[in-house]
């Protein structure tokens, strides 16, 4: 054997190794987790964390948890809220490879290629970085198909077990009831003498009971959180979902002296009322003939969604699957009845959301589960080659790195306006040492900017106004809502209110006496424009564009 053969002997024996890949992907996660800045939804969780309940407005109350024991740990926030979520996706990793191992591919070479693929695809990958409820959610649902396994090869007393992680990823996150009818189909698909026994139905005992004090919360709490998903799921109004505590703000119309404040920053002539009223009849009367589009539209988007899971690994597919037909002798994979299992769990969570898309937008990950049950299928079909895949998984990885030193140094190259990784993390820590926002009490419009505000300065201690967007736990949560009473504003000199509208609401009882306009640059510097001055052009090429008006007593 040359010496390049026993090189690549060595390397393959290592790559393929299982405890090399899972020390690869925490290696991996780690250096991600700490060269990306924190997104909005994890500062809004870590909020969370500070404020423990057995649910919440959003989503039950597994992420608020994990982001309450980092709290246990020493080092910077960041780290500490990321390492937790690390290590849970370490360990469901491990349990996933056992379960490849016992009942997928009797072939190695398929078995580490299944490995490779299944932590180097996207939605593993954001497993693995982001502490949010799909870390629950996945972990959770990756052990009861581990313990449903195992229950169905007549093992029935595991379907107790199964019907824990159940209840437990069901307070992670409430798309966990998905797994409901996976377990179902697989059982009358792969041992349906089981529906005959107690086993399957005390497991689904164990999830309630697992699952109960978020169901008691929400009794409790007029079933908030379920109202709210339901109308999250299919892109309804949710305002209504609350009593607010505050004047809810209205939009000023011409003559209104807060109209009056943004008329330097307004990109064109005012209109009147009524053209304002005739543009919206004719845009209405449009939107009643692309209905069907916007539909097709977000089928598409959602289809789109997750095949970008895959990201560099779809060429690996593609290039298995031209190589196997020139195969005069295809490669046999192993049957197994657990197929049914992984089938299953890929199918009805990618069906279910479908439907959804149909009425709604549904967000990517709403479906991301499906990803650890198609990856041993995928391979089966495709037969990737080993190489390729560890070429497409360690591609992936390197783009996410350069996402993440984007982030921090962003370049010049990208249209800002089009630019999700900026919008999501960059400037808040400057915005949130911005001067003027320390001397009055602050709201902001969104939970989001709420969260980041809050993460970088928490001495802000910024709220939400309820009214501009959609309610959060911010809104919902006495907790949050109450650090400012109508009373004791009125009694103060007045508060700040920063958003992403370029005309101040009318808030009943205060008026805006100052408006200025705050532009976060990729420069690296914030542009602070007064409504009394002119608005000059200038070498900015601006991420966020916010808003700061502030209000006092009538």
């Amino acid at each position: 054997m040359s010496h390049y053969q026993q090189t690549k002997a060595y390397l393959s024996k290592l790559i393929s190794s299982q405890h090399f890949i899972l020390f690869t992907f925490f290696c991996s996660c780690f250096v991600l987790g700490l060269m990306l800045p924190i997104t909005q939804d994890e500062a809004y969780y870590a909020a969370w964390g500070k404020n423990l309940s057995w649910g919440y407005f959003d989503h039950p109350p597994g992420v608020a948890l994990l982001t309450a024991l980092s709290g246990l740990l020493p080092g910077s926030v960041l780290l500490k809220q990321r390492l937790i979520t690390i290590v849970l996706s370490f360990i469901g990793l491990a349990v996933l490879f056992r379960l490849y191992n016992q009942y997928l591919l009797k072939n190695p070479k398929y078995l580490m290629t299944t490995k490779i693929i299944a932590v180097g695809n996207f939605a593993c990958l954001a497993f693995g970085l982001f502490s949010t409820p799909d870390t629950v959610l996945f972990f959770a649902w990756i052990c009861a198909l581990h313990e449903a396994a195992a229950a169905l090869q007549g093992k029935p007393k595991r379907w107790l077990t199964t019907g824990f992680f159940v209840g437990i990823g069901l307070l992670g996150k409430f798309t966990m009831l998905v797994m409901g009818p996976v377990l179902l189909m697989s059982l009358i698909s792969i041992n349906r003498d089981q529906l005959k026994m107690r086993w399957p139905y005390l497991g689904g005992v164990v999830a309630l009971l697992i699952f109960s004090p978020n169901l008691i919360w929400n009794a409790q709490n007029d079933w908030i959180t379920w109202k709210f998903q339901l109308k999250h799921g299919l892109s309804q109004q949710r305002n209504h979902l609350f009593d607010s505590q505050l004047p809810s703000p209205r939009l000023a119309k011409l003559g209104d002296p807060e109209y009056s404040l943004a008329k330097v920053f307004l990109d064109e002539e005012p209109k009147s009322d009524q053209a304002i009223q005739s543009y919206n009849k004719f845009f209405a009367y449009l939107k009643s003939f692309t209905s069907a589009k916007s539909a097709l539209s977000r089928l598409g988007d959602y289809v789109g969604g997750q095949i970008a899971m895959w990201g560099f690994l779809l060429f690996v597919f593609l290039h298995g699957w031209l190589r196997r037909k020139k195969e005069a002798t295809p490669v046999n994979a192993h049957e197994h009845s657990m197929e049914n299992l992984f089938f299953y769990s890929a199918l009805i969570p990618l069906l279910i959301f479908l439907m959804f898309a149909a009425n709604g937008k549904v967000e990517a990950n709403w479906a991301a589960m499906y990803v650890f049950g198609a990856v041993p299928l995928l391979v089966q079909c495709f037969r990737p080659n080993f190489w390729l895949s560890v070429l497409g998984a360690s591609l992936n990885v390197t783009l996410l790195i350069f996402a993440a030193h984007y982030a921090r140094s962003p370049g010049m190259g990208v249209k800002a306006k089009f630019d999700r990784i900026l919008k999501e993390t960059y400037g808040y820590e400057k915005l949130s040492q911005f001067e003027k926002l320390q001397t009055k009490a602050l709201y902001a419009d969104t939970y989001q900017l709420v969260s980041m505000l809050n993460y970088y300065n928490p001495q802000l201690d910024v709220a939400q106004w309820p009214g501009y967007t959609r309610p959060s736990e911010f809104v919902q949560s006495e907790t949050f809502w109450n650090k400012f009473s109508l009373e004791s504003l009125k009694n103060q000199k007045g508060f700040h209110v920063i958003s992403h509208e370029k005309i101040p609401r009318v808030i009943d009882g205060f008026k805006a006496i100052d408006f200025s306009r705050i532009r976060d640059c990729k420069e690296g510097q914030l542009e602070v424009t007064k409504y009394s001055q002119d608005v000059e052009a200038t070498h900015c090429t601006k991420v966020h564009t916010w808003y700061l008006a502030e209000y006092v007593p009538k």
